[in-house]
C-alpha cells in the first residue's frame, strides 16, 4: 500500500532533522574539547602567574625591609654626625674663650712691664750707668716678648683657621647627608621598590671616613687645650715660650728690687 505524499515529505523533513541535530551534536562536542583543552591551558598559567606573583611579593617586603634597614643606618650616621658638629662647636667655643683669657693675661703683663720701664727710666735719671744699662735690658726684653708674642698670635690664628675649615667641612658633610635623606624619603614614598643601597651606602662610608680621619687632630686639638695646645711642637714652643717668660720676669723683678734699693 503505498503512503501518501506529504508523509513521505514529512518523513524526509524528519530524516534531515535528525541530520542537522546530529551534526550539530558532534560540533558540540568538538567545541566541548576545545573549551575543556583550552580551560586546562588557562588554570596552568593562572598557577604560574599566581607563584609569580608571591614571588615578587616576597621580593617587595625583603626590598622594604631593606630599606627601612639602610635608612635607620642612615639617620643614626647623621645622628652621630651632627653630636660631632655640636661637640666641636662647643670646644672651638671653650678655645676662643681660652685665647681671650690668655690675651688678657698678656695685657696685663705688658701693663707690668710699662710700669717696670717707668720705674727703670727714674732709676736712669739718678743713677746713669746702672740705670741706662738696665734700661738696654728692659728694652731688649720687651722686644722679644714683642716678637714672640706676634709668633704666638700667628700660630693661633694659623690653629682658628684650621680647625674652622674641620669643622666646616664635617657640617658640609651633615648638610649632604642629611639631603640624600630627604631625597631618599621623597623617592620612597613615590616608589617604594627602587633599591638606594650604592648611593646611602656611599654617603655613610663617606661621611664615616671623614669623621675617623678627622677625629685624631680634632682629639689633639682638644686635648692640648684648645687653639693654644695643638700638636707636640706647638706645647713645646708655648713650654719654652713660657720659660723664657718666667726667666724675662724673674729678671725684670730682680732689677725692680735692685732700682728699690738704689732709690732708698
Amino acid at each position: 500500500m503505498a503512503l501518501p505524499a506529504s508523509y513521505e515529505a514529512l518523513r524526509r523533513k524528519h530524516v534531515q532533522t535528525l541530520e542537522v541535530c546530529q551534526r550539530l551534536a558532534d560540533e558540540n562536542s568538538e567545541l566541548r574539547k576545545r573549551v575543556e583543552g583550552t580551560g586546562d591551558s588557562h588554570i596552568g598559567e593562572l598557577e604560574m602567574l599566581k607563584h609569580q606573583v608571591l614571588e615578587l611579593s616576597k621580593e617587595n617586603q625583603a626590598l622594604r625591609e631593606g630599606n627601612a634597614e639602610r635608612s635607620a643606618l642612615a639617620e643614626a650616621a647623621l645622628s652621630t654626625e651632627q653630636a660631632k658638629a655640636s661637640s666641636q662647636a662647643i670646644e672651638l667655643e671653650e678655645s676662643q674663650r681660652q685665647v681671650r683669657a690668655a690675651e688678657r693675661h698678656v695685657s696685663q703683663a705688658y701693663e707690668e712691664i710699662n710700669q717696670l720701664r717707668l720705674e727703670l727710666g727714674q732709676v736712669a735719671q739718678k743713677s746713669p750707668p746702672r740705670g741706662v744699662d738696665m734700661a738696654v735690658q728692659v728694652g731688649e726684653a720687651w722686644d722679644a716678648m714683642e716678637s714672640r708674642r706676634s709668633a704666638e698670635d700667628a700660630l693661633r690664628e694659623e690653629q682658628r683657621k684650621e680647625l674652622e675649615s674641620d669643622r666646616n667641612r664635617l657640617m658640609a658633610n651633615v648638610a649632604e647627608l642629611k639631603e640624600h635623606l630627604d631625597s631618599e624619603r621623597a623617592r620612597r614614598s613615590t616608589n617604594p621598590e627602587t633599591d638606594p643601597a650604592s648611593q646611602c651606602s656611599h654617603t655613610v662610608r663617606h661621611s664615616a671616613h671623614h669623621a675617623e680621619r678627622t677625629k685624631p687632630a680634632l682629639d689633639a686639638q682638644s686635648e692640648g687645650g684648645g687653639l693654644i695646645g695643638g700638636d707636640h711642637s706647638t706645647q713645646e714652643r708655648r713650654r719654652s715660650g713660657a720659660e723664657l717668660t718666667a726667666a724675662q720676669f724673674a729678671e725684670l723683678t730682680m732689677l725692680k728690687r735692685e732700682n728699690d734699693r738704689l732709690m732708698r
